[in-house]
């Protein structure tokens, strides 16, 4: 008989996820000390250097996908109920 996981696999990869966006936070913030380019942009994606802006997708991926596991999901309409 197979073995269930003792957590829900969406756990485990929400703390995948938030792990994944500290390190990415990490990087960026060590980046934008040392680069010019990126350190003047505040913000504007459109003037960050090559790796700046490879980092802000990446950032903004994990972000996005840290939002999917925490964000409530819609309640299923309940049938058969006038309002």
């Amino acid at each position: 008989m197979a073995r269930r996981p003792a957590r829900p696999v969406a756990l485990d990869e929400l703390r995948a996820a938030r792990a994944m966006l500290r390190t990415i936070n990490v990087r960026m913030a060590r980046h934008f000390t040392g680069c010019a380019r990126c350190g003047l942009a505040r913000g504007d994606t459109a003037r960050f250097c090559d790796d700046g802006r490879e980092m802000a997708k990446a950032q903004a991926r994990t972000a996005a996908l840290v939002r999917k596991y925490t964000d409530p999901k819609p309640a299923a309409p309940v049938q058969g109920v006038l309002f």
